[in-house]
């Protein structure tokens, strides 16, 4: 890739930058208010705990990003033709921020999962409830400190395959890396069986998708008969999610009477 070519594709992914920068800042307000609708629905239903979950690595992921695109446009005025990294700390940020948000969209993909599943389970045994407050948060920390620490480790082998290569200032040589990666010992070993557990992780999510999708078809009157088929249609089935909202938006407009359901307890409990 000629000099020309190079300078056009790093002009364009400076172009970029901005509206991502727009859209994340959007991100950001939005899921703000989101938050505080699920904390004050928080204690009315467990499955209420994943979706304070999910909410919060929203929010991680988007700030990230929106530091990350601020800091690149900072960089691209004194380094408007750098294609590797500026310098070790450079490195450093940009490895943090790449693991971290892997280990939030890992993360808030299988607690989605998870919340599927648990319903489908609550569905089934409807006259004996099994999730609680106390359980729902185990599962989140665990599902939490699980993804946390496979990441940790990935990223630490990536930074030590990377202390062993040649650092040039905004050159970014993939061939060195492979070079090392030929060279058999416990980093490359390591770095290797990392990487093949990530694609797993993110690749075999199509198989609980599927299964999810399809037993959720078959049990669907039943979910509708006891009032318990969130998560998936909380938005607009919840009289819990939409009372939390109504009331949210009526600090400003005024009074908003609640929302009334039938069809949809809002403790998620059958009916008697």
């Amino acid at each position: 890739m000629n000099q020309l070519n190079v300078s056009t594709v790093i002009k364009v992914q400076h172009i970029s930058r901005y509206p991502n920068l727009l859209f994340s800042i959007f991100g950001l307000v939005t899921n703000f208010f989101h938050f505080f609708i699920v904390l004050k629905t928080m204690k009315t239903n467990p499955i209420f705990k994943f979706l304070m979950l999910i909410c919060v690595l929203d929010w991680i992921f988007i700030t990230i990003t929106a530091t990350k695109e601020l800091i690149d446009i900072i960089n691209y005025i004194d380094h408007k033709l750098c294609l590797g990294f500026i310098n070790y700390a450079d490195v450093y940020w940009n490895t943090i921020v790449r693991y971290v948000n892997k280990c939030v969209m890992a993360t808030g993909f299988w607690i989605t999962i998870l919340m599927g599943f648990i319903q489908i389970v609550a569905i089934k045994n409807h006259q004996k409830p099994i999730w609680n407050q106390k359980r729902s948060t185990r599962i989140s920390l665990l599902t939490i400190v699980l993804f946390f620490v496979f990441f940790f480790i990935e990223a630490t082998f990536q930074l030590i395959l990377f202390s062993q290569l040649p650092f040039q200032s905004c050159l970014h040589d993939q061939n060195s890396r492979l070079a090392r990666l030929e060279i058999m010992d416990w980093i490359t070993v390591g770095v290797i069986v990392t990487e093949r557990l990530e694609d797993i992780i993110y690749d075999i999510k199509i198989v609980p998708i599927i299964v999810l999708f399809i037993w959720l078809r078959i049990i669907r009157k039943k979910a509708i008969e006891f009032g318990n088929i969130r998560p998936l249609l909380i938005m607009s089935k919840s009289t819990d999610y939409q009372n939390a909202l109504n009331s949210f938006f009526s600090l400003s407009s005024g009074p908003v009477a609640p929302v009334r359901n039938k069809s949809i307890m809002t403790s998620g409990t059958p009916r008697a």
